[in-house]
């Protein structure tokens, strides 16, 4: 038996780019799960403010950006973001040498939305650690929505 709606690329490109969108986020929802990250259920209330960006869209972000910034995308779409791994990955030692990316990660899905308010990332709490180079700091995880996270996956097709 097959149910379903049919939509050929052909026709969903001859769609209102809003309708388009909201067909693409519809499609792209997570189903039973509300993220694919591990204890996401303390985020939940967060996904709210993160942008939500389906694989056209993730394409069009993806353009625009940089070799480093991509490594790092990878990283985050496998699952491992805590800010000490990206930070070896980057080659830094200090978590805020991270600033440049997060910043660019906004910026670059402002763009792309259009939306002034967009936000790529957030965080959630990680242990606290101490070294001589960082002093004391939380090894958070960067987090991104679902539908963006999936969208990752499927960019670097690890899905």
């Amino acid at each position: 038996m097959t149910d379903g709606v049919f939509l050929s690329t052909t026709t969903l490109a001859s769609l209102p780019a809003q309708v388009r969108e909201a067909v693409m986020s519809a499609l792209m929802a997570p189903v039973g799960q509300s993220s694919a990250h591990e204890g996401a259920e303390e985020f939940d209330a967060e996904f709210d403010s993160l942008a939500s960006l389906y694989p056209p869209k993730m394409r069009e972000f993806m353009q625009g950006v940089g070799s480093k910034s991509e490594a790092l995308l990878l990283e985050i779409a496998k699952g491992s973001a805590d800010w000490r791994h990206l930070m070896d990955i980057a080659g830094h030692e200090k978590w805020q040498q991270l600033s440049g990316f997060l910043a660019g990660l906004t910026k670059r899905v402002r763009t792309v939305t259009g939306d002034a308010n967009a936000t790529f990332w957030g965080t959630r709490k990680g242990p606290t650690i101490e070294d001589d180079v960082n002093g004391t700091w939380n090894n958070d995880t960067l987090l991104v929505h679902p539908v963006t996270l999936k969208s990752l996956r499927r960019h670097f097709g690890l899905d």
